[in-house]
């Protein structure tokens, strides 16, 4: 059966709406994993620093720098989440904010890790 709908920017708002929900939840899901695995933490946070604030600064980092991944090139965001969720939440990936993932790919080490701290 073929819904139609009357207003047809409405049915555009509403599967937009729909998207973004279901990108949040599937990003709080996969982090929220990967945070209780790593950090011990209820909540996703950074494994580095502890940031918790906003889901929208954290990323998910490759620990070995993408050495032994098993996931096919150029996957981000929703597709690697989607990606690491089929796959039964693999090792070797973890949650970092922004700065601390730029910090790692920059120099090999995130400020926070350094010994000289």
């Amino acid at each position: 059966m073929i819904l139609a709908y009357k207003d047809p920017k409405k049915h555009k708002e509403k599967t937009r709406e729909y998207q973004r929900e279901y990108r949040r939840k599937l990003k709080e899901e996969v982090f929220g994993v990967y945070s209780k695995r790593l950090s011990k933490s209820d909540i996703p946070c950074c494994n580095c620093c502890g940031e918790d604030e906003f889901l929208i600064f954290l990323s998910i980092d490759h620990i070995t720098n993408r050495e032994n991944t098993t996931h096919k090139k150029g996957l981000n965001g929703v597709a690697m989440y989607r990606y690491l969720k089929d796959a039964g939440y693999p090792p070797g990936y973890q949650v970092l904010c922004f700065n601390c993932n730029s910090a790692k790919t920059d120099s090999g080490i995130c400020p926070h890790k350094r010994p000289d701290r």
